[in-house]
């Protein structure tokens, strides 16, 4: 009987406490990937990681943009569509238009692709517009999100030509 009792007992499963006090997180023996993520639980022995993500911001998202031209001698206003992804590391791309509407004498927009980053609910991003007399327009922009909706403020110094702002207002679909 002694023989079975010591056979059982080398047999049986065994835990082993790591870091120690009350609530101690437990791993089961020669569990190397334990990351200290399920602290007062028993390991199960699963390596993968169930802890929510960090970035909650992936998906695709439309939206409008509104800006303004400033100069001395005349304002004018814009407005338009924008389309974005955000994908699971946070890198935004998409397009981003502005069309003016100057009345009697025609009007023009400012069409152009957007790039950057979302992290933590922090946005920055840049966006180009070619209007094809040599060197394109950047405006950098910097920006939330939260909540399924992203906002984004562009600015971009035109030299004499004026200042141009914009905002762009995104929702996740």
């Amino acid at each position: 009987m002694s023989l079975t009792l010591l056979l059982a007992l080398a047999c049986a499963p065994t835990t082993n406490v790591i870091g120690g006090d009350e609530g101690a997180d437990t791993a089961n023996t020669g569990d190397t990937q334990d990351t200290g993520a399920n602290i007062g639980d028993t390991d199960t022995g699963d390596t993968q990681d169930t802890s929510p993500p960090k970035d909650v911001s992936e998906g695709e998202y439309v939206g409008t943009m509104t800006g303004t031209q400033a100069s001395d001698w005349q304002t004018l206003d814009c407005s338009g569509d924008a389309t974005v992804s955000v994908d699971a590391d946070g890198a935004i791309t998409g397009t981003l238009s502005c069309a003016f509407d100057t009345g009697g004498w025609g009007g023009w927009s400012y069409d152009g692709d957007v790039a950057g980053a979302e992290m933590d609910g922090d946005v920055t991003a840049s966006w180009t517009v070619d209007l094809g007399y040599g060197n394109p327009y950047v405006a950098e922009g910097v920006g939330t999100y939260a909540d399924g909706a992203m906002t984004i403020d562009f600015e971009y110094d035109m030299g004499n030509y004026g200042m141009f702002t914009g905002t762009v207002e995104l929702e996740r679909q």
